[in-house]
């Protein structure tokens, strides 16, 4: 009763409840990268979504253990996990089905390989159109992990950008 007979309140109200639907909806992965995952893992796999929200695949050769492939995606962007028997040839097929999912959510192909490549001595992380490639390799005496991980890299604010006495820094520039 009260609410209604003061507009600007209402109003407040309304503008409140759109930041914080928009800023919920914001929090979610690219149904694109779920697509994507969906395509690219082997079957049978086991698909979840968790309340970060975090929406994964995860492919393992139960009955040896040796293989297992893990395909997810977040806000922040897609990632991979493959952990293999290096005497286990299903490694370099999943490893390639890893790269294939890459190349589909917009990493080429060349910038994946050096990545992941550049993992074998360190930590590796670089600039890939609008993602940061982030690459990661753990030898486990017969066993072997790749972790991959692609985030959209935050575009600043149009308003930080005309405000900034940074002459370096122009907004369409």
């Amino acid at each position: 009763m009260f609410i209604q007979s003061v507009p600007g309140l209402q109003a407040g109200i309304t503008v409140i409840f759109m930041l914080l639907t928009a800023e919920s909806s914001a929090q979610t992965y690219d149904p694109a990268f779920e697509r994507a995952i969906r395509e690219a893992i082997p079957q049978p796999a086991r698909c979840a979504i968790t309340p970060e929200p975090l929406f994964y695949c995860r492919f393992d050769s139960a009955l040896e253990g040796s293989v297992v492939l893990e395909l997810a995606a977040t806000k922040e962007g897609p990632s991979a996990s493959l952990t293999y028997e290096y005497s286990d040839p299903k490694g370099a097929e999943l490893l390639n089905i890893a790269s294939g999912f890459f190349r589909s959510v917009g990493v080429d192909a060349k910038s994946l390989a050096n990545c992941v490549r550049q993992s074998h001595t360190v930590s590796s992380e670089m600039n890939v159109g609008d993602l940061t490639l982030s690459c990661r390799y753990a030898d486990l005496g017969t066993r072997v992990t790749y972790e991959v991980f692609a985030y959209r890299r935050a575009s600043p604010s149009p308003l930080l950008l005309a405000g900034s006495d940074d002459p370096s820094i122009r907004y369409g520039e």
